[in-house]
């Protein structure tokens, strides 16, 4: 295979030297029949892309970089997994593919480097988190982001309900692997009292054995929100025993007998949303503060300057704003090109790609979340 899909970004393709460097988005389709449209949008911006690069490039170098495109174009099985967007990135030596969550708009670039602006979009507006949802008798636990979510498999055999860890021959193991003491068969009850007091004891065990679990396995490593989804009454009672640091205070009240995935997913999307609108603000209202003290600018020349300099904290670009041209990423000069044809390059993406290069931060975001007119506006190192 030519290819390779990935989830990783950035990729150590953005790295490389060698062109030319081929990037395609275009809108995906989960499902039929929007999904068989996905192959023929794909071959009109393999065309588009074949154009751009004639006469440019050595044809043996043109060969290698359209290769593995050919392939994914020419796989039946590549187009029936589709998810909601795709992102090709290609040089002569390396073929990397993105299957995203969201859509994204049909645009190609070929030519002195890759475009990259819709990945820093997806990735730095797609803050990981978890949704852990709870009830008195079992759990569920999704992976996603403000553009959607896919349910976690635990690994075979791992026990997910009150009465697999309580209940099995096994619970006693896995109370004891999650360090809350002996476990063993449910008890046998004798009355109404005991038999509430003793059920709330399991719940508080099931629910201590839950937290230590998604702990150890899922929120250690990934440092990632867990928002916490089920009655008010088990997210109140997990709260009081969790000992997850990473644990959100935004949570979703609803039981899980009627949170399907798909509603699930549309509340999650409005949370994260949320988030994601208030980090900007913030951020926004530090600019303003900080360009009062020649901090920060929305100048283009400047900013290219600093980043060269390795002084950006923090750069917005203008998600819909395009800039002809291209900037020299040794001196940091920028060259306008208004005349600039399809598949051209873009100062904005160019001036992104420095910032990543050099693990600086960068946002994109839409129009109205700007805090300057310029399509750019960096916070500059103190």
């Amino acid at each position: 295979m030519g290819y390779v899909i990935t989830k990783d970004f950035p990729d150590g393709l953005l790295y490389e030297e060698k062109g030319p460097f081929v990037s395609l988005y275009q809108p995906a389709h989960r499902y039929s029949p929007g999904n068989r449209q996905d192959p023929i949008v794909f071959r009109n911006l393999l065309g588009g892309i074949s154009g751009a690069l004639e006469g440019k490039y050595p044809k043996e170098d043109i060969a290698a970089v359209l290769a593995p495109l050919e392939e994914i174009r020419n796989d039946t099985f590549f187009w029936k997994d589709s998810l909601d967007g795709l992102a090709v990135l290609a040089n002569p030596g390396r073929c990397i593919v993105y299957r995203l969550r969201m859509p994204v708009s049909e645009h190609f670039t070929a030519g002195g480097s890759l475009y990259i602006k819709p990945l820093i979009r997806y990735f730095s507006s797609t803050d990981e988190f978890f949704i852990l949802g709870i009830g008195r008798d079992r759990f569920s636990l999704f992976e996603g982001n403000k553009h959607g979510i896919d349910e976690v498999g635990l690994p075979a055999g791992q026990p997910s309900t009150l009465e697999e860890v309580l209940g099995s021959e096994t619970g006693e193991s896995y109370l004891s692997y999650a360090f809350y003491g002996g476990a063993g068969a449910r008890p046998m009850y004798h009355g109404h009292n005991d038999r509430k007091a003793e059920e709330e004891k399991d719940t508080e065990k099931f629910f201590r054995y839950i937290d230590r679990f998604v702990f150890e396995n899922y929120s250690k490593d990934a440092a990632a929100p867990l928002i916490l989804a089920g009655l008010p009454e088990h997210i109140s009672e997990f709260r009081k025993i969790s000992k997850n640091p990473h644990l959100a205070d935004e949570e979703i009240r609803e039981s899980l007998a009627v949170l399907d995935k798909e509603r699930l997913e549309k509340t999650v999307k409005g949370i994260a949303e949320g988030m994601y609108v208030e980090k900007a603000k913030k951020l926004a209202d530090s600019f303003h503060v900080l360009a009062g003290k020649d901090l920060a600018s929305d100048n283009i020349e400047r900013i290219a300057s600093f980043i060269i300099e390795n002084r950006t904290g923090t750069v917005m670009i203008e998600a819909e704003r395009s800039i002809p041209g291209w900037v020299d990423m040794k001196s940091g000069d920028v060259h306008y090109n208004a005349d600039a044809g399809p598949g051209s390059g873009d100062v904005l993406d160019d001036l992104a790609e420095m910032v990543i290069k050099l693990n600086g931060n960068v946002l994109i975001l839409p129009s109205e979340n700007m805090p300057s007119k310029t399509g750019i506006a960096a916070i500059f190192r103190y």
